[in-house]
């Protein structure tokens, strides 16, 4: 599967100095304009990694940024500037400077470690579950791991943890503290291991079997 990015920045310069350095890494680059047309591409296209432009970013609307914020949690993102040094690049987490961080380190470090995936920017909610979460239908003891969500939406949700998951493998999740408590099967769609980040541990899931009247109780 061929590796690529998806650059969120207006026509320009700076664009132009973003594509290069993506490009001499050795994989390609779709470019959008803006916030909209970078969920609609990433909902259909599968992508390793995402640089937003940093006064893009800094003007898109509140529901805009959450929803960056969210996808944030369990992709890699890289926020971008044109630095005062001709053809240099500053680069930002969503929470502090990078220092010494450079495009290039940043496909090496964290682009080319996860499988290209598309990502449907549903809302999130940040509710707090308590989830019982097991490697197998049967929930024996080996394998169970009591915890919470961190945020939920209508595709999945976000799990507090510091075990070990493997993307793409199957869990079985039930909710606490809904009436249903028939197991929901689930993919591990993004592990967020702790100490890589100054994030919540943990990892996303994305439903496979949920029954309307459970997504009614944990979608409120």
């Amino acid at each position: 599967m061929d590796r690529k990015l998806i650059i969120l920045a207006p026509p320009g310069s700076a664009r132009e100095l973003y594509i290069a350095a993506v490009l001499k890494s050795g994989i390609g680059a779709d470019v959008v304009s803006t916030c909209q047309e970078m969920f609609d591409s990433m909902a259909k296209n599968p992508y390793c990694g995402a640089l937003l432009d940093f006064f893009t970013k800094m003007k898109s609307s509140s529901s805009e940024k959450k929803v960056l914020a969210e996808i944030s949690e369990g992709f890699p993102m890289m926020i971008v500037k044109t630095a005062p040094e001709p053809g240099q690049i500053q680069a930002f987490s969503f929470s502090d400077v990078k220092k010494g961080e450079t495009i290039e380190s940043f496909i090496l470090k964290e682009c080319l470690a996860v499988k290209p995936r598309t990502i449907r920017a549903s809302e999130r909610k940040n509710l707090i579950f308590n989830v019982i979460v097991s490697d197998n239908p049967r929930f024996s003891a080996e394998g169970l791991e009591r915890t919470v969500t961190v945020n939920v939406s209508a595709s999945g949700c976000f799990v507090f943890s510091v075990v070990e998951r493997v993307v793409d493998s199957t869990v079985w999740i039930i909710f606490r503290e809904i009436e249903d408590k028939t197991p929901i099967k689930a993919v591990v769609k993004e592990v967020l291991p702790w100490g890589q980040k100054r994030r919540f541990p943990g990892f996303c899931l994305e439903f496979e079997t949920i029954k309307e009247n459970q997504l009614k109780e944990i979608w409120r």
